[in-house]
């Protein structure tokens, strides 16, 4: 059996679909080497959680208290669809139609609560993380 590494999957080039992604703390410059991992593992999570179990409606906790927390703060029942052939995340609402800004705003802040807290979760956990 062999491991995978990081170097052999196949990430999106520059310009191609899927490349609408908040980017990634772990590709900024002056991070130490175990800080760009431990970002890269945060950031694998949140992408897992962003474009496959919030579109799917899953009853996960982690993600009903995400979309719970979105809703409260946008005052809407926000409904979210993956484009495979695009790469992309789109969001809806029942009452209201949401702009491209808008839609933009959501997901930026659906990033940022997902990553929050599964940072969070990993660290106290004493996973990864530690020395």
């Amino acid at each position: 059996m062999r491991l995978i590494k990081n170097s052999d999957i196949q990430r999106p080039k520059p310009g191609s679909p899927g490349r609408d992604r908040s980017p990634r703390i772990g590709s900024q410059p002056g991070l130490r080497q175990k800080d760009k991992h431990d970002s890269e593992l945060v950031s694998s999570y949140v992408a897992e959680i962003m474009y496959n179990l919030i579109p799917s409606k899953s009853s996960n906790p982690l993600v009903q208290e995400i979309r719970e927390e979105l809703n409260s703060e946008f005052q809407a029942r926000l409904s979210f669809s993956y484009k495979p052939e695009y790469g992309t995340l789109d969001v809806a609402t029942r009452g209201r139609a949401l702009n491209e800004e808008q839609k933009k705003h959501v997901i930026k802040r659906l990033w940022q609560l997902t990553w929050n807290r599964i940072n969070v979760i990993l660290r106290s956990e004493k996973c990864c993380f530690q020395d």
